[in-house]
């Protein structure tokens, strides 16, 4: 029997490209991709929700948080200009916040962000997953993005001529909003006394557990683009 870091290692593997082949194509696959996740993700925090006290105006209000979000990401998207290259970076930088925060963390440790929301959650990681985050998107506005512009004959340029400390700015905005997402997640699963939102994904847990940072990331990331100007 595999592991949990093998069936994590495994289950990235096998969706990892679907993910990135929807983002950077675009059209039908990618609104499908995000009709499905949205779906699963009302799903599963719906089944949470039977399981509080106010199963009906919880659900209503997740449910309408998780299409804003979807819809912000969406707009991201379809709607920038370099909108696939935008969000690539947003993804990009969440996974990187995640790492940094995971390292920082560990490496660090110190005081807890929200003990009883998040135990795993320190103020160390919080900066971690800030200079990773912000550091990663700098790196794909230099490189990333004009590489990927050549390679897959696809806009993928951010942010062009932007300074490079609006960049880190905004790269540590969506740690910032990830982090309270991921919160937002964890305390609901605190509160009705689960440990993961479903078992979607073989060692991952649900959805909700890989995208928490990414949701709220996005309509942030967004809002804060306009309000730069960029």
């Amino acid at each position: 029997m595999m592991s949990s870091f093998h069936l994590r290692v495994l289950s990235a593997v096998i969706l990892a490209p679907v993910v990135l082949f929807c983002m950077i194509y675009g059209g039908a696959p990618f609104l499908f991709m995000i009709g499905a996740a949205t779906y699963l993700s009302i799903s599963e925090w719906c089944g949470m929700a039977k399981l509080s006290k106010s199963p009906w105006g919880i659900g209503a209000a997740g449910s309408v948080y998780i299409i804003v979000c979807m819809t912000a990401f969406v707009y991201l998207r379809n709607h920038q200009a370099d909108g696939a290259g935008l969000a690539l970076a947003l993804m990009l930088c969440v996974w990187a916040s995640d790492i940094g925060a995971y390292f920082a963390g560990k490496t660090f440790g110190g005081p807890k962000m929200a003990p009883t929301i998040s135990p795993n959650k320190t103020w160390a990681g919080l900066l971690g997953g800030i200079v990773a985050s912000a550091l990663a998107l700098v790196l794909f506005a230099l490189y990333a993005g004009p590489w990927l512009t050549n390679l897959l004959e696809r806009d993928m340029e951010i942010m062009e001529g932007a300074e490079l400390m609006m960049v880190f700015a905004i790269g540590a905005s969506v740690t910032i909003s990830g982090q309270m997402g991921d919160l937002l997640i964890s305390k609901q699963k605190r509160s009705v006394g689960v440990k993961d939102t479903g078992h979607l994904i073989p060692g991952h847990g649900g959805l909700l557990d890989r995208i928490d940072s990414l949701l709220l990331a996005a309509p942030i990331f967004l809002l804060t683009l306009k309000v730069m100007g960029l």
